[in-house]
């Protein structure tokens, strides 16, 4: 009897153990930490598919943007070229030119490096509306409406099939060295993207509500009224720009906008203020590559 009893009470003192060590081991496993990609409880795959699933829409478009795609889209740095005048000289500043002869061979790099020229509307429909890009775009601006563009740049442009920006000041057009409606029209007629840099060439930051009005909205009619297309891009006199411009840009319809800051262009910088790359006359074609990626 005294045997079976101390039989029991061995058994009973092994089921304890067993028991006990039971308890320690789940303690231990639910405090590791979840491996990457895995989900450790339904709260958190509801929370994943919630996250998964979230859009953001921007406020000129209807496409929904899903976070990992902008995610993804962070990553591209997208070079846009800041040009002015294609010239063999320029009248008022000597850095506002670039040859023709230099500027269809920086095409001819180009294009022998694999870069696809891309318009503004494009970028945008990429960045905030899903749409997919070409490998290695860039984009090619004008500022101002010198007549090399149309007389130099234009003819260099087509024979490559390539697409460029144009950002123009109606109050100039038909004044000697600057673009005529006529030309204006041909360049969009040819393709190309016309845009504002204004009505005036106007200090954005200097003017009243009326003029930034005259400025912003007046340039957008005059252009559309000629290229018969929508004006929905601006580039900003001499880089001048603040908070109130920016806002006023916004509110008369204005997607995006060409800045004068350096470097690439990222989905996440301000969409009016997109950086640039300026291009002048001392940018030989076999240095675009340090100014692109410099």
């Amino acid at each position: 009897m005294a045997l079976l009893n101390k039989k029991l009470a061995i058994g009973f003192l092994l089921v304890a153990l067993f028991f006990l060590a039971g308890i320690r081991l789940l303690t231990v496993n639910s405090s590791l930490p979840v491996k990457r990609g895995h989900v450790a409880t339904k709260e958190k795959q509801v929370g994943a598919r919630k996250r998964a699933t979230t859009t953001r829409t921007h406020s000129t478009t209807n496409a929904p943007v899903t976070l990992e795609a902008q995610q993804e889209k962070g990553s591209e740095r997208i070079p846009i070229l800041a040009y002015h005048d294609i010239a063999d000289s320029h009248p008022s500043d000597k850095w506002l030119y670039v040859k023709p002869s230099v500027f269809a061979k920086q095409l001819d790099w180009l294009k022998d490096h694999g870069y696809h020229a891309i318009g503004f509307e494009s970028l945008y429909d990429h960045w905030y509306g899903n749409k997919p890009l070409p490998s290695k775009p860039v984009i090619l601006t004008f500022d101002d409406g010198y007549r090399g563009v149309y007389e130099a740049a234009l003819p260099l442009l087509k024979a490559r099939g390539m697409k460029a920006t144009f950002f123009l000041v109606p109050g100039l057009f038909d004044h000697p060295g600057y673009l005529t409606t006529s030309m204006v029209r041909e360049l969009s007629d040819a393709g190309m993207e016309v845009e504002s840099h204004t009505y005036d060439h106007a200090f954005l930051t200097s003017c009243s509500d009326e003029q930034l009005k005259h400025e912003l909205k007046y340039s957008k009619d005059v252009l559309e009224k000629i290229t018969r297309k929508p004006v929905e891009f601006i580039c900003y006199p001499n880089g001048y720009y603040n908070q109130k411009v920016l806002d006023e840009v916004k509110k008369y319809g204005y997607k995006a906008g060409a800045s004068s800051i350096h470097g690439r262009a990222s989905i996440y910088q301000e969409r009016l203020l997109w950086h640039r790359i300026p291009i002048d006359f001392r940018i030989k074609p076999e240095d675009l590559a340090w100014k692109i990626y410099g």
